[in-house]
Formats: structure tokens, C-alpha cells, sequence
């Protein structure tokens, strides 16, 4: 009688440590998949001027842009007191415009290229890709490398904060079907 009780309370603090460690492998998921989605530190929201009208603000990823009228402007914001993120946009004459000089929204925009700043700078990579009617969509770009094409205007663009040290191919992979898993950032 004395070793059954013995064996029901071992399996019984079995049990709980197998709960246990099921419990902790779905918070260790849960955090790791709101990592992958962007869902909590670093949300990017963007929005373009196209056609003579502002776009609806897009985030984390996904197309802003028709794809058909080229971008004369763009805004971004990043919801966090840690950074900001700042750009440069690039016009037909392959000119930096700052963001005064294109308030009017007026010039077509053929490139451009964005980093953040402060703390988000030291953990976090901005990475971005272009669309235009003659290469479709271009490969991503992080951090201050240029995005476009010096002879066809920008039609839609993605946005994505990620990151540092991860591998970029896993956050990017569901933004982009046809991207080289080979390929380095």
C-alpha cells in the first residue's frame, strides 16, 4: 500500500513538471511569434502620396502603393519613444529631396533609403524594398542602402523593422515568395 502511494505522488509530480514544461514552451512560442510579426516594440506604420491623394497607412511588411502611378511622397512613423526612423528620398535627377522640398509633392520619387535612430539604431534593422514597372519588385535593403532605380519611378514599397543579428531571410520570407534563401543581407 506504502509503494503505491509512493508511485502516485511521483507520477503526480511528473505530470506537473510535464505541464510545467508544456506551459513554458508555449510562452517561449508565443514571444517568439510576436518577435516574427512585429506585434509589439517595433511597429512601422507608412503611407504614400500616389494619384494625387494620400494612401491609407500600411504596416510591418505589408504593400503600400498601387503599383501603377509612381510615389511623390512618403511618410513614416515608428510607435516607440526609443527611435525614430529618417529617409531620403531620391527624384528624377537622382537629387537627395529632404523632406521640406518635398512637401509639395510634386516629384516623382526613383529611390530612396532609411535608417533609425537612437536605441532602436543599436538593436533593430530597418529593412525596406522598392517596386517599379521595369524590375518589379527589387531585393530588400537595411539600413541606409538605397532602394530603386535611377530611371524608373517607385509604384509601391514594403517596410519592415527587425532584429539586429537575426536572420533576415526569416522575417522576410513571408513578404517575399520569390527571395534567394541564399542570398546575404
Amino acid at each position: 500500500m506504502e509503494i503505491i502511494k509512493k508511485y502516485k505522488i511521483r507520477i503526480a509530480i511528473g505530470a506537473l513538471i510535464l505541464l510545467g514544461l508544456i506551459a513554458s514552451l508555449l510562452i517561449f512560442n508565443k514571444l517568439n511569434t510576436d518577435k516574427m510579426n512585429n506585434n509589439k516594440i517595433y511597429n512601422v506604420k507608412y503611407k504614400v502620396y500616389q494619384n494625387g491623394k494620400w494612401s491609407r497607412n500600411k504596416k510591418n511588411g505589408l504593400t503600400v502603393g498601387d503599383k501603377e502611378n509612381p510615389i511623390q511622397n512618403l511618410e513614416i512613423k515608428i510607435k516607440t519613444d526609443k527611435g525614430y526612423a529618417y529617409y531620403t528620398a531620391y527624384t528624377t535627377d537622382w537629387s537627395e529631396q529632404n523632406y521640406k522640398a518635398m512637401e509639395k509633392n510634386s516629384k516623382q520619387i526613383y529611390g530612396f533609403k532609411m535608417k533609425v535612430s537612437n536605441l532602436l539604431h543599436k538593436k533593430y534593422d530597418m529593412c525596406y524594398r522598392t517596386y517599379n514597372k521595369k524590375d518589379k519588385w527589387l531585393n530588400w535593403t537595411c539600413n541606409g542602402e538605397i532602394s530603386g532605380n535611377s530611371e524608373e519611378p517607385i509604384t509601391a514599397l514594403e517596410i519592415k523593422i527587425i532584429p539586429k543579428n537575426a536572420v533576415k531571410f526569416d522575417y522576410l520570407r513571408d513578404f517575399n515568395k520569390t527571395l534567394d534563401s541564399s542570398k546575404n543581407f
